[in-house]
């Protein structure tokens, strides 16, 4: 018979058998034998990455046991992983692979996924959370883990793990965290143009020519993706600073010129020129949606009220002005103005990014990231939202532009280069326009 491998490195520690359930007031184990749940194991509600990362910190040198709770829930590596996915128990190495999916590779591992080993016979096992790669993907990583004699926060090869033995798994309920940080799109004096955050913190264009993309450092930190508008023909781009404040950068006579508008918003804003006012709308530090107008020869606020969490975009359809945000329940929400009032309604879906929105025709189309990371769309035809996949891999919010006949999306793909998905003669086609992003 072949010989079980055996855990290596320090303080290995194994997982145990399904243990008595303690006592959440004491912290102590019952008397009795051991409890083993024949009932259905449950997820916990969604959590993004960085929600189990921060619930992973919580736990600063917490000691080790097998048998005594903390906060509810036991103090070994499974009881460790269960806290951190906010699970409504703690589970152990025999049964975690029922609320994940199996990784095909290391390669795949994301924040807030796991490395695991489990045999049954003997009861054998230990589980440590993936907080993310050192440099390159496949290489060294960032692991939290929960084994003798406390919790530690450590590389893998720190701890000298065997690749060979931990398995990669993801939590079902796990989401990505909303990316407010995005691309801005627009023509201007028949140049199609994007803007971008650099890799330096600037803000950078990328333009097309006619015969190829250039790129042009417009200089200044800025602290979300941009928002591109041409406005009575000035074109302007706002962002935020890094001052937290609303900025915008405009040319008139081959000239740019910055200047700061003031306020405090979090993420991506979006510009819009409605019923002769330049408006600008963002997320408060509240949480709200906030919007900045011209009128009167100075900036002024207005609160929106709702609560966003991401940045928004904006678009005006015939006489009505939307407004569109990702919700606090993740699904994609409009706030438009109609016949004098706001009104608010729930598109559904699930996004992580700043949406963004454009007239394609007589077709209003609104692109984010979703869930899975793909780009995707939400389409209003014939009386009907509807939403499609488009594919790919997003790291970042999107941008949508007609640019003649032809509709394409902007943003950044895995590899940090600026990308495009556009349409044309009936499909989709995606394109690698190089550069660095963030």
């Amino acid at each position: 018979m072949a010989t079980l491998p055996v855990l290596t490195g320090p303080a290995a520690a194994a997982d145990p058998k399904p243990a008595p359930t303690a006592d959440p007031s004491t912290g102590a184990a019952p008397q009795g034998g051991a409890r083993f749940s024949v009932l259905a194991v449950e997820p916990g509600p969604a959590i993004t990455r960085s929600e189990i990362l921060a619930r992973a910190r919580t736990w600063d040198a917490v000691s080790y046991s097998q048998e005594r709770y903390h906060n509810g829930y036991r103090t070994d590596c499974s009881g460790y992983v269960s806290m951190a996915w906010n699970l409504p128990e703690s589970l152990n190495t025999g049964n975690l692979d029922e609320v994940s999916n199996r990784l095909s590779s290391y390669n795949d591992l994301r924040p807030g996924d796991i490395l695991m080993y489990h045999i049954d016979n003997p009861w054998e096992g230990h589980v440590v959370i993936f907080a993310g790669w050192v440099g390159a993907v496949g290489g060294d990583f960032h692991i939290h883990e929960q084994t003798p004699p406390h919790t530690k926060h450590r590389t893998w090869s720190a701890a000298g793990y065997s690749r060979s033995l931990y398995k990669p798994y993801r939590y079902k309920n796990v989401i990505d965290d909303v990316v407010n940080s995005g691309v801005g799109a627009v023509v201007h004096d028949n140049l199609l143009r994007t803007f971008a955050r650099g890799a330096d913190g600037a803000l950078w264009q990328y333009y097309w020519d006619g015969t190829g993309w250039k790129t042009q450092d417009l200089g200044r930190a800025i602290t979300s993706g941009p928002s591109a508008l041409v406005d009575g023909g000035t074109l302007r781009v706002f962002a935020r600073g890094s001052d937290g404040a609303l900025w915008q950068n405009y040319l008139v006579d081959g000239r740019w010129t910055w200047q700061r508008i003031g306020g405090a918003i979090v993420g991506q804003p979006a510009a819009v020129a409605y019923g002769g006012v330049l408006r600008v709308f963002a997320r408060g530090a509240d949480g709200a949606l906030w919007q900045y107008y011209w009128s009167g020869g100075e900036w002024r606020t207005q609160d929106l009220g709702g609560g966003i969490t991401s940045g928004p975009t904006a678009v005006v359809q015939g006489d009505v002005l939307r407004v569109f945000a990702r919700g606090e329940d993740g699904a994609l929400w409009q706030n438009y103005w109609a016949n004098g009032k706001w009104t608010w309604q729930d598109l559904g879906g699930g996004i992580t990014s700043a949406p963004s929105a454009v007239l394609h025709g007589q077709v209003l189309r609104v692109f984010a990231r979703g869930n899975d990371g793909a780009l995707w769309q939400n389409y209003y035809s014939n009386g009907a939202w509807a939403w499609q996949d488009l594919g790919g891999t997003i790291t970042s919010a999107p941008s949508g532009v007609m640019h003649g006949s032809v509709l394409r999306v902007f943003a950044r793909g895995k590899d940090t280069s600026l990308w495009q998905n556009y349409w044309a003669n009936g499909e989709w086609t995606w394109q690698d326009l190089g550069g660095a992003i963030t």
